[in-house]
Protein backbone atom coordinates (compact mmCIF):
# COMPACT_ATOMS: atom_id res chain seq x y z
CA UNK A 1 0.00 0.00 0.00
CA UNK A 2 1.22 3.31 -1.35
CA UNK A 3 2.14 6.20 1.57
CA UNK A 4 -0.94 8.18 0.55
CA UNK A 5 -3.36 5.11 0.37
CA UNK A 6 -2.18 4.34 4.33
CA UNK A 7 -2.85 7.46 5.41
CA UNK A 8 -5.51 7.95 3.76
CA UNK A 9 -7.13 4.51 5.27
CA UNK A 10 -5.62 5.79 9.06
CA UNK A 11 -7.03 9.54 8.47
CA UNK A 12 -10.86 7.72 7.40
CA UNK A 13 -10.67 4.89 10.19
CA UNK A 14 -9.98 7.81 12.69
CA UNK A 15 -12.74 10.06 11.26
CA UNK A 16 -15.25 6.74 11.40
CA UNK A 17 -14.07 6.10 15.55
CA UNK A 18 -14.17 9.75 16.25
CA UNK A 19 -17.58 10.02 15.12
CA UNK A 20 -19.18 6.76 16.00
CA UNK A 21 -16.97 5.37 18.79
CA UNK A 22 -15.88 1.82 18.47
CA UNK A 23 -18.08 -0.99 19.22
CA UNK A 24 -17.02 -4.58 20.15
CA UNK A 25 -19.65 -6.59 21.32
CA UNK A 26 -21.69 -4.80 23.49
CA UNK A 27 -19.45 -2.69 24.73
CA UNK A 28 -18.82 1.24 22.62
CA UNK A 29 -15.59 2.74 23.50
CA UNK A 30 -14.72 6.40 23.11
CA UNK A 31 -11.90 7.55 20.63
CA UNK A 32 -8.53 7.99 23.18
CA UNK A 33 -5.47 9.02 22.50
CA UNK A 34 -4.39 4.86 23.18
CA UNK A 35 -6.78 4.24 20.27
CA UNK A 36 -4.80 6.89 18.32
CA UNK A 37 -1.99 5.89 18.58
CA UNK A 38 -2.68 1.96 18.51
CA UNK A 39 -3.75 2.66 14.47
CA UNK A 40 -1.87 5.19 13.79
CA UNK A 41 2.62 4.89 12.69
CA UNK A 42 1.61 8.85 11.86
CA UNK A 43 1.98 11.95 14.45
CA UNK A 44 -1.16 14.00 14.30
CA UNK A 45 1.15 16.89 12.85
CA UNK A 46 1.88 14.13 9.80
CA UNK A 47 -1.59 13.42 9.56
CA UNK A 48 -2.87 17.40 9.94
CA UNK A 49 -0.06 18.03 7.09
CA UNK A 50 -1.37 15.68 4.96
CA UNK A 51 -4.97 16.70 5.31
CA UNK A 52 -3.80 20.40 4.20
CA UNK A 53 -1.31 19.39 1.46
CA UNK A 54 -3.03 16.43 -0.19
CA UNK A 55 -6.44 16.07 0.81
CA UNK A 56 -9.50 18.29 -1.17
CA UNK A 57 -11.65 19.24 1.20
CA UNK A 58 -15.06 18.47 -0.16
CA UNK A 59 -13.68 14.85 -0.52
CA UNK A 60 -13.54 14.92 3.42
CA UNK A 61 -15.86 15.23 5.10
CA UNK A 62 -16.39 17.31 8.51
CA UNK A 63 -12.59 18.72 7.68
CA UNK A 64 -12.25 21.47 9.77
CA UNK A 65 -13.52 19.53 12.67
CA UNK A 66 -11.02 16.73 12.23
CA UNK A 67 -8.56 19.21 11.10
CA UNK A 68 -8.86 20.93 14.81
CA UNK A 69 -9.00 17.67 16.41
CA UNK A 70 -5.12 16.89 14.92
CA UNK A 71 -4.19 20.06 15.87
CA UNK A 72 -5.13 20.02 19.58
CA UNK A 73 -4.03 16.86 19.96
CA UNK A 74 -1.31 16.47 23.22
CA UNK A 75 2.29 16.19 22.84
CA UNK A 76 3.34 12.99 24.28
CA UNK A 77 4.70 13.04 27.56
CA UNK A 78 6.06 10.30 28.19
CA UNK A 79 6.39 9.03 31.67
CA UNK A 80 8.38 5.85 32.75
CA UNK A 81 7.96 3.24 35.14
CA UNK A 82 9.65 5.30 38.27
CA UNK A 83 6.51 7.96 37.92
CA UNK A 84 4.11 5.21 39.38
CA UNK A 85 6.92 3.94 42.30
CA UNK A 86 5.73 4.70 45.71
CA UNK A 87 2.11 5.89 44.61
CA UNK A 88 -0.57 4.02 46.38
CA UNK A 89 -3.27 1.68 44.99
CA UNK A 90 -5.80 3.49 43.85
CA UNK A 91 -9.68 2.14 43.61
CA UNK A 92 -11.71 2.62 40.41
CA UNK A 93 -15.76 1.96 40.55
CA UNK A 94 -16.85 -0.42 38.17
CA UNK A 95 -20.99 -0.27 38.38
CA UNK A 96 -20.18 -0.26 42.68
CA UNK A 97 -17.62 -2.08 42.92
CA UNK A 98 -14.63 -0.77 43.47
CA UNK A 99 -11.86 -2.49 41.98
CA UNK A 100 -7.92 -1.95 43.02
CA UNK A 101 -5.66 -1.26 41.03
CA UNK A 102 -1.63 -1.35 42.15
CA UNK A 103 2.03 -0.76 40.81
CA UNK A 104 2.22 -3.95 39.43
CA UNK A 105 -1.39 -3.47 37.37
CA UNK A 106 0.54 0.09 35.83
CA UNK A 107 3.95 -1.96 35.63
CA UNK A 108 2.36 -4.61 33.68
CA UNK A 109 0.15 -1.74 31.76
CA UNK A 110 3.92 -0.66 30.80
CA UNK A 111 4.67 -3.87 29.31
CA UNK A 112 1.46 -4.33 26.88
CA UNK A 113 2.11 -0.37 26.01
CA UNK A 114 5.85 -0.85 25.10
CA UNK A 115 5.58 -4.60 23.28
CA UNK A 116 3.14 -2.53 21.04
CA UNK A 117 5.56 0.48 20.73
CA UNK A 118 2.97 2.69 21.77
CA UNK A 119 4.35 6.22 23.89
CA UNK A 120 3.69 5.53 27.40
CA UNK A 121 2.11 8.59 28.06
CA UNK A 122 -0.40 9.29 31.35
CA UNK A 123 -3.34 9.19 29.36
CA UNK A 124 -2.64 5.69 27.25
CA UNK A 125 -1.19 4.24 30.30
CA UNK A 126 -3.89 5.22 32.41
CA UNK A 127 -6.81 4.77 29.59
CA UNK A 128 -5.00 1.38 29.14
CA UNK A 129 -4.98 0.37 33.12
CA UNK A 130 -8.92 1.39 33.45
CA UNK A 131 -9.52 -1.02 30.08
CA UNK A 132 -7.67 -3.95 31.50
CA UNK A 133 -9.21 -3.41 34.84
CA UNK A 134 -12.71 -3.65 33.91
CA UNK A 135 -11.65 -6.55 31.67
CA UNK A 136 -12.57 -4.69 28.51
CA UNK A 137 -10.08 -4.95 25.43
CA UNK A 138 -6.86 -2.17 26.00
CA UNK A 139 -6.89 -2.20 22.04
CA UNK A 140 -11.04 -2.39 21.19
CA UNK A 141 -9.92 -1.89 17.23
CA UNK A 142 -7.63 -4.61 17.14
CA UNK A 143 -10.93 -6.58 18.46
CA UNK A 144 -13.07 -4.91 16.25
CA UNK A 145 -10.90 -5.75 13.35
CA UNK A 146 -10.99 -9.43 14.37
CA UNK A 147 -14.49 -9.73 14.00
CA UNK A 148 -17.36 -9.65 11.42
CA UNK A 149 -18.25 -5.86 12.79
CA UNK A 150 -15.34 -4.24 10.71
CA UNK A 151 -16.28 -6.00 7.45
CA UNK A 152 -20.02 -4.91 7.50
CA UNK A 153 -18.93 -1.01 8.07
CA UNK A 154 -17.85 1.41 4.80
CA UNK A 155 -15.35 3.68 5.79
CA UNK A 156 -17.69 7.20 5.16
CA UNK A 157 -14.30 9.17 3.70
CA UNK A 158 -12.83 6.80 1.18
CA UNK A 159 -15.32 4.16 0.97
CA UNK A 160 -12.96 2.41 -1.83
CA UNK A 161 -10.67 1.51 0.89
CA UNK A 162 -11.01 -1.64 2.49
CA UNK A 163 -7.45 -2.27 4.01
CA UNK A 164 -7.52 -3.69 7.64
CA UNK A 165 -4.41 -1.13 8.29
CA UNK A 166 -4.65 -1.25 12.85
CA UNK A 167 -4.45 -4.68 12.74
CA UNK A 168 -1.28 -4.45 9.78
CA UNK A 169 0.07 -1.60 11.22
CA UNK A 170 0.47 -3.80 15.09
CA UNK A 171 1.67 -6.71 13.44
CA UNK A 172 4.79 -4.87 11.94
CA UNK A 173 5.31 -2.80 15.31
CA UNK A 174 6.14 -6.78 17.24
CA UNK A 175 8.42 -7.46 14.60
Amino acid sequence: MKKNEEIQQVLSDMYYYLEHGITVGNNTFVFTELDFYSMSRYTPRELASYLLTAVSRSDFPHFEAFYKYLKEFPLPRVVDRSYYRGRPTCFLTNGGCDIPVKKKDFFQTFSILEENKIPTTKNTVMEATIRKAFQLPVFPILELENSQELKKRQSPAYPYMSYSYAKQLMKTRKN
